[in-house]
């Protein structure tokens, strides 16, 4: 059976928990936000479990409210200001890629794949993040929170992403580690490939839904450059194309 398309044409990525272990540095940030404005300290646990909302609805959920009224939406929002200006200023003492992503990045990039991010994060945030670990040239495209209506699991993201790339959706492979990766995926018409690398990632549990999960990055670049290699047909003079 065939599990990933033939050609992969693109890559788009999860940041937090998929290319980048986040949770020291949003653990840090949401911290500073949330004890300055009153609320009790949380724990990683805490913060791992609430960031599969948008950050908005992630305080909300951190500050114990059940219903988002004006007044509680209004400081959600303010916070949530406040948590990016917070990451941006920590990202550098906290933020670290798991091992091998960058090496997996530098396969892709070689190999002339090309590659995106779709978050739910602040798109001025990631692009900060990724200049200083120096990997903005591999991600000519970012589509983060800001630059859609509807977040993940909402596909938008994931269909701007390919279209920004000039690409077919159903040639594509996204790969997360949540639910919320897998739902925006799927419902955009690509493949959804779990990051099985993170230790907190939710392919370990019985919740899984992913249509392949590979536990190492090297892994998943075997797969995905062995299907666009077999797939890739070289015509007279040189040119190439593919079939599916």
């Amino acid at each position: 059976m065939q599990i990933l398309p033939e050609p992969v044409e693109a890559v788009l990525f999860d940041w937090d928990g998929t290319l980048a272990d986040t949770v020291a540095l949003v653990t840090a940030a949401t911290n500073e936000v949330l004890i300055a404005a009153g609320f009790r300290e949380i724990d990683e646990v805490a913060v791992h479990d609430g960031m599969r909302f948008p950050t908005a609805e992630r305080m909300v959920h951190h500050m114990g409210r059940r219903e988002s009224d004006p007044q509680t939406s209004a400081l959600a929002r303010r916070l949530a200001d406040e948590f990016y200006d917070a990451a941006e200023r920590l990202g550098h003492l906290h933020v670290r890629l798991f091992p091998d992503v960058r090496k997996m990045l530098d396969s892709f990039a070689a190999a002339g794949l090309p590659m995106g991010l779709v978050t739910n994060n602040r798109g001025t945030t990631v692009r900060r993040l990724l200049a200083h670990l120096g990997l903005m040239g591999h991600f000519p495209v970012v589509v983060a929170e800001e630059d859609v209506s509807q977040p993940k699991p909402h596909p938008e993201g994931v269909l701007a992403a390919g279209a920004a790339l000039g690409v077919r959706v159903r040639h594509t492979v996204y790969v997360g580690d949540s639910l919320t990766d897998e739902q925006a995926a799927a419902r955009a018409g690509c493949t959804a490939i779990g990051a099985g690398w993170p230790r907190e990632s939710v392919v370990h549990s019985g919740r899984n839904t992913f249509t392949v999960v590979f536990d190492r990055p090297s892994e998943l670049v075997d797969a995905v450059l062995d299907r666009a290699a077999r797939a890739r047909v070289v015509r007279p003079g040189g040119e190439q194309d593919y079939h599916e």
